[in-house]
């Protein structure tokens, strides 16, 4: 469970220009669930996803996952909570283009020193369950946009992480492949995985278990 306990961030803090990101946040996400925030740009959305995946830290506050405070962590442990608990997908794929399909989803396992047999195991098994196992020696320019994300999916869960992070997961897509990738989600979290999207889709947003709106930094 993902349990945040009075979450603020402050960016430029006590000069003229500071921003208050977020503001006093509480939340609770259970183990399997399918949860979208929404909200207007500016938000908050995209600061509390980088808080809640370990990329930048809080000013005030706690994120705790599985009885463990993320805030409390060194670099270190954090580099290996990014690594291990969370899968993140983005609007713009963020894949590399010079390298295959394989090579791509291989990355979260060479950060988390996963000997090279096992890796291979893992990676064919995440390509299969997005059902591009065909593609694995193609490179990220050969692809359509739709086979892109499914990619950045299959990177995603191939370390069997807590929960799945997706940023605007439609938002480069046509309406049809848009909703192809929301139901890879939707059996990703069906097979067990907890999936937090931050969206402006409300047709998405609708097909989630829960939704959580923000709005000026604060939860309503």
């Amino acid at each position: 469970m993902i349990h945040v306990k009075n979450l603020s961030k402050i960016y430029n803090e006590a000069q003229n220009d500071e921003v208050k990101a977020l503001d006093n946040v509480n939340l609770k996400i259970h183990d399997g669930e399918m949860v979208a925030i929404i909200g207007a740009s500016g938000a908050g959305k995209s600061t509390l996803m980088h808080l809640l995946c370990g990329v930048d830290k809080p000013t005030n506050g706690e994120i705790w996952v599985n009885d463990e405070n993320v805030v409390t962590y060194n670099d270190k442990k954090l580099s290996k909570y990014r690594s291990e608990k969370v899968g993140t997908v983005f609007q713009n794929f963020g894949l590399i283009n010079e390298f295959t399909v394989y090579e791509n989803v291989e990355v979260p396992l060479i950060f988390s020193n996963v000997p090279r047999g096992q890796r291979s195991k893992l990676v064919c098994s995440a390509l299969e369950r997005m059902g591009i196992e065909k593609l694995k020696r193609r490179k990220i320019t050969q692809l359509s946009g739709g086979q892109k994300q499914r990619v950045a999916i299959a990177r995603a869960i191939v370390n069997n992480p807590l929960f799945i992070m997706a940023d605007e997961p439609t938002g480069a897509l046509d309406r049809k492949t848009g909703e192809m990738i929301f139901q890879c989600l939707k059996k990703i979290n069906s097979d067990g995985t907890t999936v937090i999207i931050i969206t402006h889709n409300m047709e998405m947003a609708k097909g989630c278990n829960r939704n959580i709106e923000i709005e000026d930094g604060r939860i309503v």
